[in-house]
């Protein structure tokens, strides 16, 4: 209607300015400007998201309320930094090209390259042994390339803007190591180590599309969480959501020295509750315990667990417990619930 369609207009134009002075900061070359930058992409594709809204709302159509805005994490994850770039390709006209060819490869990708790098980073990061995890799944070394040069490849991938590194591949860093594989498969298919950011285009597309897709493993976080919407399992957690919520606020104030954060739940709060509860046990184990409090992480901060993605852990550490293939999920998630969790975390006043 009119009315819709005039707020969505004022509401462009307040993302526009945001836009225009965000992109004013990003074209300073302070150590600032890839923050800066990061920002400005995700500026303009919610003003891209607000245009859409506009436009459909112009013609009559009907349209969610803001749509979906855009997961936070898509820029970490199609995002090449310019400085590596220059490693890769030597004219300005060829970063370029490489920026936009090989940006569109990895966003169409996008969910992918998200879930197996949630499957090869189970604590947040991905570590050297889990690099190789993938490298080994995927079959990617060969007499071509070498374990030599994947070392060099995880080596170059960590390197930071100050030439720094902590042995730990983060989003951006995962990519770049992908991408600098593709250009190592598309200088075997040419014979030459010259090669244009169009073969290393479809170098890329064909070891995400054909190979990492196949043969990686990967979250099906997604799957699960669909799982935990049935009603039944609701309403588990709504019987005893107050004994739930009561855990949860004690030990997400647990740890002293996450002075800021008393309000999400921590790995070392996390696996303080389980241990309290003598809960690590069985098909629970502590590395176990570390994968679930991976694969919960539903937003960008990856260290805390806020009280959703709690539930969801809740919920993996019961199936954990009990491996019976023949017992429903709903069977195993209030057992977990009303017979181990509460009674040792949250038991019932004396009368």
């Amino acid at each position: 209607d009119p009315e819709g369609a005039g707020a969505t207009a004022a509401q462009l134009r307040d993302w526009l300015l945001e836009v225009e002075a965000v992109e004013a900061e990003a074209t300073s070359a302070t150590k600032e400007q890839s923050l800066a930058r990061r920002a400005f992409i995700d500026a303009s594709r919610i003003v891209h998201v607000l245009a859409v809204q506009l436009q459909e709302a112009r013609h009559g159509a009907k349209t969610d309320v803001m749509l979906v805005l855009g997961d936070n994490e898509f820029s970490m994850f199609t995002e090449l930094r310019g400085n590596k770039l220059r490693e890769l390709f030597r004219s300005d006209e060829d970063q370029a090209l490489a920026q936009e060819s090989l940006g569109g490869v990895l966003q169409a990708n996008y969910s992918l390259l998200k879930n197996v790098y949630k499957h090869y980073a189970p604590g947040g990061s991905m570590s050297n042994l889990n690099f190789w995890s993938l490298v080994r799944d995927c079959k990617l070394e060969d007499e071509n390339l070498t374990g030599a040069r994947l070392d060099i490849i995880f080596t170059r991938a960590d390197l930071d803007d100050e030439l720094s590194r902590n042995n730990m591949l983060e989003p951006v860093d995962y990519v770049e190591a992908l991408v600098r594989v593709a250009c190592a498969h598309a200088e075997t298919a040419k014979g030459s180590a010259n090669v244009s950011p169009a073969e290393v285009t479809v170098a890329l597309s064909k070891l995400l599309e054909e190979t990492l897709s196949t043969h990686a493993g990967k979250s099906q976080a997604e799957a699960f969480r669909a799982i935990l919407e049935d009603p039944a399992i609701r309403n588990v957690y709504r019987e005893h959501r107050d004994e739930l919520r009561l855990i949860f606020a004690k030990y997400a104030a647990a740890d002293m020295a996450a002075v800021n954060k008393k309000t999400t739940m921590n790995y070392k709060e996390f696996e303080m509750m389980l241990k309290d509860g003598s809960l690590l046990v069985g098909g629970l184990t502590q590395q176990v315990a570390t994968k679930v409090f991976a694969n919960v992480q539903n937003d960008v901060d990856v260290t805390e667990m806020d009280y959703s993605e709690f539930l969801e852990a809740l919920a993996a550490c019961a199936i954990y417990k009990d491996a019976n293939p023949y017992t429903s999920y709903e069977a195993k998630i209030k057992t977990f619930v009303k017979e181990r969790l509460i009674p040792s975390l949250a038991p019932a006043p004396k009368k």
